[in-house]
């Protein structure tokens, strides 16, 4: 974290499910601080395991990237 300066100006996917019980919306505000170019894709309704719960949600916005 104390690095994340280094990280900033590099282009990211940020993929969220946003009934995550692990990491929530704190945790996702903290990296879109350290990741401020990054474009958010929130999934509703999709937890921790974002892979195997929304596989064709991930994929289109890996997709997207092109």
């Amino acid at each position: 974290w104390a690095r994340r300066s280094a990280l900033a100006t590099l282009p990211a996917r940020i993929v969220w499910g946003e009934a995550d019980p692990t990491f929530g919306a704190p945790d996702l505000a903290r990296l879109v601080e350290a990741l401020p170019r990054a474009i958010v894709t929130k999934l509703p309704g999709v937890g921790h395991f974002t892979a195997e719960e929304a596989a064709p949600a991930l994929l289109d916005a890996v997709r997207s990237l092109r």
